[in-house]
Protein backbone atom coordinates (compact mmCIF):
# COMPACT_ATOMS: atom_id res chain seq x y z
CA UNK A 1 0.00 0.00 0.00
CA UNK A 2 1.13 3.24 -0.89
CA UNK A 3 1.28 6.32 1.46
CA UNK A 4 -1.10 8.15 -0.32
CA UNK A 5 -3.73 5.47 0.28
CA UNK A 6 -2.76 5.36 4.14
CA UNK A 7 -3.93 8.71 3.98
CA UNK A 8 -7.26 8.10 2.42
CA UNK A 9 -7.93 4.75 4.98
CA UNK A 10 -7.84 4.17 8.19
CA UNK A 11 -8.34 0.49 10.47
CA UNK A 12 -11.45 0.73 12.07
CA UNK A 13 -9.81 -1.65 14.91
CA UNK A 14 -11.67 -4.67 13.50
CA UNK A 15 -9.45 -5.01 10.30
CA UNK A 16 -11.75 -3.29 8.13
CA UNK A 17 -10.92 0.07 6.69
CA UNK A 18 -13.37 3.17 6.73
CA UNK A 19 -12.87 6.43 4.48
CA UNK A 20 -11.56 9.42 6.31
CA UNK A 21 -13.69 12.81 5.78
CA UNK A 22 -11.62 15.76 4.92
CA UNK A 23 -13.08 18.51 7.13
CA UNK A 24 -14.92 21.64 5.40
CA UNK A 25 -12.68 24.80 5.27
CA UNK A 26 -14.66 27.55 7.14
CA UNK A 27 -14.68 29.55 3.63
CA UNK A 28 -16.93 26.81 2.10
CA UNK A 29 -19.48 26.72 5.68
CA UNK A 30 -19.42 30.84 5.37
CA UNK A 31 -20.25 30.74 1.59
CA UNK A 32 -22.97 28.16 1.85
CA UNK A 33 -24.79 30.58 5.05
CA UNK A 34 -24.76 33.22 3.04
CA UNK A 35 -26.29 31.72 -0.47
CA UNK A 36 -28.75 29.86 2.52
CA UNK A 37 -29.18 33.44 3.57
CA UNK A 38 -30.14 35.29 0.59
CA UNK A 39 -32.53 32.30 -0.75
CA UNK A 40 -34.48 32.99 2.62
CA UNK A 41 -34.80 36.33 2.11
CA UNK A 42 -35.85 36.02 -1.45
CA UNK A 43 -38.31 33.99 -0.45
CA UNK A 44 -39.72 36.44 2.20
CA UNK A 45 -39.34 39.43 0.41
CA UNK A 46 -41.87 37.25 -2.78
CA UNK A 47 -44.20 36.21 -0.16
CA UNK A 48 -44.50 40.21 1.13
CA UNK A 49 -45.05 40.77 -2.03
CA UNK A 50 -47.52 38.52 -2.75
CA UNK A 51 -49.77 39.49 0.00
CA UNK A 52 -49.71 42.97 -0.69
CA UNK A 53 -50.99 42.40 -4.38
CA UNK A 54 -53.46 40.04 -2.84
CA UNK A 55 -54.38 42.40 -0.17
CA UNK A 56 -54.50 45.89 -1.59
CA UNK A 57 -57.65 47.63 -2.38
CA UNK A 58 -59.09 48.78 -5.29
CA UNK A 59 -57.49 52.23 -6.73
CA UNK A 60 -60.04 55.22 -5.68
CA UNK A 61 -60.83 57.46 -8.54
CA UNK A 62 -58.52 61.08 -8.32
CA UNK A 63 -60.71 64.38 -7.35
CA UNK A 64 -62.43 65.85 -10.43
CA UNK A 65 -61.90 62.22 -12.79
CA UNK A 66 -64.71 60.64 -14.54
CA UNK A 67 -65.41 57.09 -14.33
CA UNK A 68 -66.97 56.82 -17.86
CA UNK A 69 -69.71 53.68 -17.60
CA UNK A 70 -70.36 51.81 -21.00
CA UNK A 71 -72.03 53.21 -23.94
CA UNK A 72 -75.69 52.87 -24.03
CA UNK A 73 -77.54 51.58 -27.08
CA UNK A 74 -81.42 51.46 -28.36
CA UNK A 75 -83.67 49.40 -26.96
CA UNK A 76 -85.48 49.63 -30.04
CA UNK A 77 -84.85 48.95 -33.50
CA UNK A 78 -84.69 52.41 -36.24
CA UNK A 79 -87.40 52.63 -38.60
CA UNK A 80 -86.44 52.67 -42.08
CA UNK A 81 -85.66 55.91 -43.74
CA UNK A 82 -84.59 57.71 -46.71
CA UNK A 83 -80.83 58.06 -47.13
CA UNK A 84 -80.82 58.95 -50.35
CA UNK A 85 -78.73 62.02 -50.12
CA UNK A 86 -74.80 62.39 -48.97
CA UNK A 87 -76.29 64.48 -45.70
CA UNK A 88 -79.16 62.11 -44.91
CA UNK A 89 -76.70 59.30 -45.34
CA UNK A 90 -74.49 60.97 -42.45
CA UNK A 91 -77.23 61.20 -39.78
CA UNK A 92 -77.00 58.79 -37.55
CA UNK A 93 -79.83 56.04 -37.41
CA UNK A 94 -79.16 55.69 -34.10
CA UNK A 95 -77.21 57.35 -30.84
CA UNK A 96 -76.51 57.07 -27.38
CA UNK A 97 -79.89 55.01 -26.85
CA UNK A 98 -81.48 56.38 -28.92
CA UNK A 99 -83.49 55.37 -32.58
CA UNK A 100 -84.80 57.20 -35.13
CA UNK A 101 -88.63 56.18 -35.28
CA UNK A 102 -89.97 59.20 -37.56
CA UNK A 103 -88.03 61.16 -40.78
CA UNK A 104 -89.77 63.82 -42.65
CA UNK A 105 -88.78 66.93 -44.86
CA UNK A 106 -88.86 70.45 -42.97
CA UNK A 107 -90.63 72.44 -45.36
CA UNK A 108 -89.90 75.79 -42.48
CA UNK A 109 -85.98 75.27 -43.08
CA UNK A 110 -87.01 74.57 -46.83
CA UNK A 111 -88.84 77.84 -47.19
CA UNK A 112 -85.88 79.26 -45.28
CA UNK A 113 -83.46 79.14 -48.15
CA UNK A 114 -82.00 75.39 -46.91
CA UNK A 115 -81.27 73.61 -49.96
CA UNK A 116 -82.26 70.31 -48.40
CA UNK A 117 -83.72 70.11 -45.02
CA UNK A 118 -84.89 67.64 -42.66
CA UNK A 119 -87.47 66.61 -39.25
CA UNK A 120 -86.03 63.29 -37.24
CA UNK A 121 -87.78 62.21 -33.99
CA UNK A 122 -85.46 59.96 -31.61
CA UNK A 123 -87.05 58.02 -28.92
CA UNK A 124 -85.21 55.70 -26.52
CA UNK A 125 -88.39 52.83 -26.47
CA UNK A 126 -89.40 54.18 -22.80
CA UNK A 127 -90.70 57.26 -23.20
CA UNK A 128 -88.17 60.08 -23.69
CA UNK A 129 -88.32 61.38 -27.03
CA UNK A 130 -85.85 64.31 -28.98
CA UNK A 131 -86.80 65.65 -32.03
CA UNK A 132 -83.76 66.85 -34.76
CA UNK A 133 -84.87 69.90 -37.05
CA UNK A 134 -81.22 69.88 -39.89
CA UNK A 135 -80.35 71.88 -43.21
CA UNK A 136 -78.07 72.12 -45.57
CA UNK A 137 -77.50 76.02 -46.52
CA UNK A 138 -74.97 76.59 -49.04
CA UNK A 139 -73.06 79.23 -47.17
CA UNK A 140 -71.89 78.98 -43.44
CA UNK A 141 -73.02 82.16 -43.34
CA UNK A 142 -76.48 81.10 -44.11
CA UNK A 143 -76.14 78.40 -41.70
CA UNK A 144 -74.94 80.61 -38.95
CA UNK A 145 -78.59 83.03 -40.21
CA UNK A 146 -80.89 79.72 -39.70
CA UNK A 147 -78.55 78.75 -36.02
CA UNK A 148 -79.70 82.06 -35.24
CA UNK A 149 -83.28 81.28 -35.80
CA UNK A 150 -83.35 78.23 -34.88
CA UNK A 151 -81.80 79.64 -31.15
CA UNK A 152 -85.01 79.68 -28.23
CA UNK A 153 -84.36 82.21 -25.77
CA UNK A 154 -83.70 81.02 -21.77
CA UNK A 155 -80.89 80.43 -19.65
CA UNK A 156 -77.84 79.74 -21.53
CA UNK A 157 -76.99 76.13 -20.39
CA UNK A 158 -73.91 76.18 -22.59
CA UNK A 159 -72.91 78.71 -25.68
CA UNK A 160 -69.14 77.87 -27.15
CA UNK A 161 -67.51 77.70 -30.71
CA UNK A 162 -68.14 73.89 -32.74
CA UNK A 163 -64.17 72.98 -33.83
CA UNK A 164 -63.83 71.13 -36.29
CA UNK A 165 -59.35 69.89 -36.22
CA UNK A 166 -58.77 72.71 -33.83
CA UNK A 167 -60.56 75.35 -36.19
CA UNK A 168 -63.80 77.22 -35.47
CA UNK A 169 -66.39 75.89 -37.90
CA UNK A 170 -69.32 77.46 -36.10
CA UNK A 171 -71.13 78.21 -32.81
CA UNK A 172 -73.31 76.09 -30.41
CA UNK A 173 -76.43 77.78 -28.13
CA UNK A 174 -77.98 74.96 -25.66
CA UNK A 175 -81.03 76.85 -24.01
CA UNK A 176 -83.09 76.12 -20.59
CA UNK A 177 -86.64 75.62 -21.21
CA UNK A 178 -89.70 74.99 -19.14
CA UNK A 179 -90.10 71.54 -17.55
CA UNK A 180 -86.16 71.14 -17.40
CA UNK A 181 -86.42 71.15 -21.24
CA UNK A 182 -83.53 72.53 -23.43
CA UNK A 183 -83.02 73.60 -26.86
CA UNK A 184 -79.73 72.90 -28.68
CA UNK A 185 -78.96 75.14 -32.13
CA UNK A 186 -75.40 74.76 -33.75
CA UNK A 187 -74.04 75.38 -37.26
CA UNK A 188 -71.07 73.29 -38.54
CA UNK A 189 -69.52 74.87 -41.85
CA UNK A 190 -72.38 74.92 -44.03
CA UNK A 191 -75.05 72.49 -41.75
CA UNK A 192 -77.16 73.53 -39.11
CA UNK A 193 -78.87 71.49 -36.30
CA UNK A 194 -81.47 72.24 -33.87
CA UNK A 195 -82.19 69.22 -30.83
CA UNK A 196 -85.06 69.74 -28.32
CA UNK A 197 -85.93 67.87 -25.57
CA UNK A 198 -85.46 67.35 -21.65
CA UNK A 199 -82.30 68.60 -20.76
CA UNK A 200 -80.11 66.14 -19.86
CA UNK A 201 -80.98 64.47 -22.93
CA UNK A 202 -80.41 66.93 -25.48
CA UNK A 203 -76.67 68.05 -23.79
CA UNK A 204 -75.63 64.29 -24.05
CA UNK A 205 -77.00 64.04 -27.80
CA UNK A 206 -75.16 67.20 -28.58
CA UNK A 207 -71.76 66.00 -26.79
CA UNK A 208 -72.39 62.31 -28.50
CA UNK A 209 -73.74 63.74 -32.38
CA UNK A 210 -70.57 64.40 -33.56
CA UNK A 211 -71.47 67.07 -36.64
Amino acid sequence: MSQDDTNETADDGDGAQRATTAPVPPEVIRRRRIVVGIGAVVVIALVVVLVLLLTRPDPEPTPGETVAGPTPTPAITPAERDTGTAFLAVLPSTLLQYAVTAQAEDAGLLDAGAVEAWTLTYSDGDGTELVLRTAQLTTPEGAAAARESLTVEGESLRAEPVLVGGEEAGQVVISATEDDGAVAAWSNATAVFQVTGPADAVVAFYDAFGM
